[in-house]
């Protein structure tokens, strides 16, 4: 889950909790697991054969899932006006359930990779009766169909609901047996197709993949009595659980061996495997993990969301540090999520005061429209395990002001960098600057491997919006 961000995040996050209300979420995850699971169990097991209901390789005996890399716009006609609207670059990756019973996967769905929430959540309320053996039930001996949905609402602008189903789903030959994902009945600004996302590749937009801690993946419980479901009705249901997302939830089959570590590279490109996400062991072992250049480990929380502890900003050129430096606490601004590592949302974002650091440096020209000096760094200090020691997350100056200045004044919607919010959120147009971003669940750190040449561009960096939207370029 992400902070409540505008509608223009290509997804968002649903609510904040204070840190009490987490340790009380968390508690409640831990009691309610074993009912939960008992049923997952039940409802894996084919009642006619007996035989568990997936087939194909584990998490365990697979390296990698492909993904492509695309870029998004947004047109709703209830939202801004129906203007046209530029979200940014996406990771997507191709999702498939499995019918209790059937044997065979159902068609991918192209699903936004999104490491700021947890659901999985299918767009297409059609595949609801498909699915329906799937269903989730409260606990083993409840026998109402409609006891758990999602209902999650992101900032003002993007919300869905719908009800929750238990079975393998897959993506490329990576099989997740057991997950927890929801089919939505209702849905607003989502990544869909049908709620005005339009992917400048063509290919539809049917869902959200997250994988986050399971802090933010809420199970609600309906009420006995409660009037017709919706997006408006559902809000403030009693939380029944908290469930990992599936990609987090377990390995091989056991929940004994949840996934230990994740590695994200984006190659620089715009198309079907421009992007990787490695798995547990590869993530390190791979061509793109060079130990020598790495940066890390530094800590970062994985309960919920992936936020590192930036303790200030720097500039360095020549390997030489600037005096001008600006300290940075993560709860600076009294909330505990601006810093995110988060492949949800499209852009770069610093603090202001980032650009003003720039400028005082000498690097910059004012606004930060131009590098004086790109060979300089932009440098993100962040806090090693345990708070103990500090290192640094470089961002090359050049780079940076080039992807700030490739979108014009008069293009809607997000910039690749932004210089705005009291805040660091590690996008996806900043794993330009990575050949390799590790997260590591296990051991709650984080490194990165900067990339050579201080970030690749992509050659049409701003793509002109597909055939049929209409533009104001």
């Amino acid at each position: 889950m992400a902070p409540a961000r505008t509608a223009t995040r290509v997804a968002a996050s649903a609510a904040i909790f204070v840190s009490a209300t987490l340790s009380a979420c968390l508690l409640l995850y831990l009691r309610t697991r074993a009912g939960l699971a008992a049923e997952a169990h039940a409802q894996l097991t084919d009642e006619a054969s007996g035989e568990a209901l997936f087939a194909g390789a584990s998490r365990k005996h697979v390296a990698s899932i492909p993904l492509r890399v695309d870029f998004l716009w947004v047109k709703n006609e209830e939202f801004m006006d129906g203007e046209l609207l530029m979200s940014g670059y996406a990771f997507l990756l191709g999702v498939e359930a499995l019918p209790k019973g059937s044997g065979v996967y159902l068609p991918p769905r192209w699903m936004l990779l999104d490491s700021g929430s947890s659901s999985l959540a299918f767009c297409d309320e059609t595949l609801a009766p498909t699915l329906s053996r799937n269903r989730a039930h409260a606990y083993p001996n409840t026998t109402r169909e409609e006891d758990l949905i999602a209902c999650n609402a992101y900032g003002s602008a993007s919300a869905f609901w719908g009800y929750y189903y238990i079975g393998a789903v897959r993506s490329s030959e990576v099989v997740m047996p057991r997950s927890w994902y929801v089919v939505m009945e209702q849905s607003k600004m989502m990544t869909c197709t049908q709620d005005g996302f339009h992917a400048q590749s063509g290919v539809e937009l049917q869902g959200i993949f997250g994988f986050a801690g399971p802090a933010e993946n809420v199970v609600n419980l309906v009420p006995p009595a409660h009037p017709p479901l919706s997006l408006e009705t559902c809000r403030g249901y009693p939380a029944a659980a908290y469930e990992p997302s599936p990609l987090r939830e377990m390995m091989g089959g056991a929940p004994e061996t949840p996934l230990t570590q994740i590695g994200i590279r984006w190659a620089g490109g715009f198309g079907e495997g421009q992007g990787e996400l490695f798995l547990d062991a590869a993530a390190t072992a791979n061509e793109h993990f060079r130990s020598a250049d790495a940066i890390g480990p530094f800590q970062i929380t994985t309960s919920s969301w992936y936020q590192p502890n930036v303790t200030g900003m720097a500039v360095s050129c020549a390997g030489r540090v600037d005096s001008h430096t600006l300290p940075f606490t993560t709860m600076n601004s009294g909330a505990s999520y601006n810093t995110l590592i988060d492949t949800g949302t499209p852009y770069l974002s610093f603090p202001p005061q980032v650009c003003q650091l720039l400028e005082a440096a000498g690097v910059a020209t004012a606004g930060c429209r131009q590098a004086t000096r790109p060979e300089c760094d932009l440098l993100v200090q962040v806090a090693g395990p345990q708070n103990v020691g500090s290192l640094s997350l470089p961002f090359n100056v050049g780079k940076l002001l080039q992807l700030k200045a490739a979108v014009p004044p008069g293009l809607k919607g997000n910039p690749f960098v932004l210089f705005r919010d009291q805040q660091f959120v590690l996008g996806a147009v900043g794993f330009l600057f990575f050949d390799l971003v590790v997260l590591n669940i296990a051991h709650g750190t984080g490194t990165v491997v900067p990339r050579k040449g201080g970030a690749t561009i992509p050659a049409d960096l701003l793509p002109k919006p597909p055939a049929g939207l209409a533009a104001s370029r």
